[in-house]
């Protein structure tokens, strides 16, 4: 279950190494809910932590990979595909840090400034204090915990790809057969998806399509449906999670269009289900587009109405992580 930072308060003394074990769990987890990421800067016991390059290094793989987490903020469903994950702006404003990034301080003045709480001024401006990752010379003050608490807070949910793990996946499609006349062509695409039997030739996890055309004198029409379970592997275990699966339409063919009664919209996320708090390293989904009416008949291609239309769909997961610091902030969603 997911515990809040010590909050910096006066009368603490925000140089206790669990103030800094809290940093560094934060730090060991967020890293390991991205496959791809690892600790550039493990701190073990011994480890001196006024180098600047303990503090710098953290901020530095904070600024780079909080794009690796998506905006918790949003409502995802209905977003568009390419928005859901933060941007260093949109992360810093959410965590509530100054939107030119972490705070510095370089003037130290022991007589009016003891630095032992928030209240200090020692990181603004006016005391010789500024923006950005931590270099050699700077004051190591609270405002640099406090930050880090901000900064890790707002990293709560990561993303990851899926794929269809069904067999029988794949009807229709094919037709190659084309006629003078409409309505005998019609008749045959339509039969070739109503004969077909679902088979395991196609990899995406959901297409719905229809085509009807006049080409060189004949007619031809075709349909095509592809069903699967969306499934996600190798989720790191270090913690709890939840999981949503959303799926990312695309138009099939040249123009996008969707089954009335999967109403997708092109290039939004649609959520398709969610599963409860879990130490899983796999989930799979229920099985997406799992019907056999007619593409021609739900998309309206015919002989008064020829095209070429459709959509297929990528898959998108959302991991909403229960770890040990920093999930919430002093009680609070940023």
């Amino acid at each position: 279950m997911s515990t809040t930072f010590t909050k910096i308060i006066d009368g603490l003394d925000w140089t206790n190494v669990s103030f800094l074990d809290e940093i560094i769990n934060a730090y060991d987890e967020r890293a390991q809910a991205i496959p791809t990421s690892n600790i550039p800067y493990p701190i073990v016991a011994g480890t001196d932590i006024q180098n600047k390059y303990i503090w710098a290094g953290i901020q530095a793989w904070l600024e780079t990979n909080c794009v690796n987490y998506v905006n918790h903020t949003l409502t995802l469903n209905g977003l568009t595909a390419t928005d859901f994950a933060f941007t260093l702006t949109t992360w810093r404003a959410v965590a509530g840090l100054d939107s030119s990034g972490f705070r510095r301080a370089t003037n130290w003045d022991p007589l009016t400034n003891v630095w032992t709480n928030l209240s200090d001024p020692m990181y603004t401006p006016a005391q010789g204090g500024g923006f950005g990752n931590m270099v050699a010379g700077d004051i190591i003050g609270p405002w640099i915990i406090d930050d880090l608490q901000k900064a890790f807070t707002a990293l709560k949910w990561t993303f990851a790809d899926a794929y269809n793990s069904t067999s029988n996946v794949r009807k229709g499609f094919e037709n190659g057969v084309s006629y003078a006349d409409c309505d005998t062509a019609y008749a045959s695409g339509y039969n070739v998806f109503v004969n077909d039997a679902w088979s395991n030739t196609y990899g995406v996890i959901y297409v719905c399509y229809a085509e009807g055309y006049y080409m060189g004198g004949k007619y031809g029409f075709g349909a095509g449906r592809v069903r699967g379970a969306p499934k996600i592997d190798s989720i790191p275990v270090f913690c709890q999670h939840s999981t949503d699966f959303y799926l990312i339409p695309e138009k099939y063919g040249a123009t996008f269009a969707s089954d009335p009664a999967f109403p997708l919209q092109d290039g939004k996320l649609y959520f398709i289900e969610s599963f409860a708090e879990a130490l899983a390293s796999s989930v799979t989904a229920t099985i997406v587009g799992d019907t056999e009416t007619v593409p021609l008949d739900v998309l309206n291609i015919n002989c008064l109405n020829l095209g070429n239309i459709g959509v297929w769909c990528n898959l998108l997961v959302i991991l909403k992580w229960d770890g040990s610091n920093g999930f919430t902030y002093n009680g609070q969603t940023p």
